[in-house]
């Protein structure tokens, strides 16, 4: 077996006589660097995949933990940030409203969450958990063909009729205007404080 220096041998498999390391030493060896949204992005992206989890990198970090190792405290934030059952954002796209909104001082919305009671309606981008708000991000990828309008339609329509505000955003917005994804979140939260 080849050693690596500072790792258990659960942490390292060697194929073809080349040592690889688990997925949780290569996000803590991440969050070592200067480089902390490279870091939270691969932590997302593996545990995304299913690659990793938190209950996983946490057993990790409490073997790892050792005095003066670089990245503990980074790797500790992050996970702290997210949770043991969080799920990680479905794409890119959603990490960045997760940020907008993180930056603007704005409460978490929930990510990818099943809507509906007797009858599934959905499941929607963003659900505030503290009130019937949901957000929906429409990229022009998915959601620009006459059959996809149309079926944004009808499921927009029940998720109102369900009685949740509902508020649409583009990607546009997400990447190049994001104030006014703020806005428009902290505008559907006065309306829905106001109308209880």
């Amino acid at each position: 077996m080849h050693r690596i220096a500072g790792l258990r041998e659960e942490h390292v498999t060697v194929l073809d006589g080349i040592p690889i390391v688990r997925p949780e030493v290569v996000v803590l060896q991440l969050c070592a660097s200067d480089r902390r949204q490279r870091a939270a992005s691969a932590l997302d992206n593996l545990w995304r995949r299913r690659l990793t989890s938190g209950p996983a990198l946490r057993r990790t970090l409490e073997q790892l933990a050792g005095s003066g190792r670089n990245g503990v405290v980074v790797l500790r934030e992050l996970l702290d940030e997210r949770g043991d059952g969080d799920i990680p954002p479905a794409s890119g796209l959603e990490g960045r409203v997760d940020t907008i909104l993180r930056r603007d001082g704005l409460p978490a919305l929930r990510r990818q969450v099943d809507v509906g009671d007797k009858r599934w309606i959905g499941r929607v981008d963003f659900r505030d958990p503290h009130c019937p708000l949901i957000l929906e991000v429409q990229s022009e990828t998915y959601h620009s063909a006459l059959v996809d309008k149309q079926h944004d339609e009808r499921r927009l329509a029940a998720l109102r009729a369900a009685g949740f505000a509902v508020v649409e955003v583009t990607d546009t917005q997400v990447w190049h205007r994001p104030h006014e994804v703020v806005a428009a979140v902290r505008s559907a939260r006065e309306r829905l404080r106001a109308s209880v």
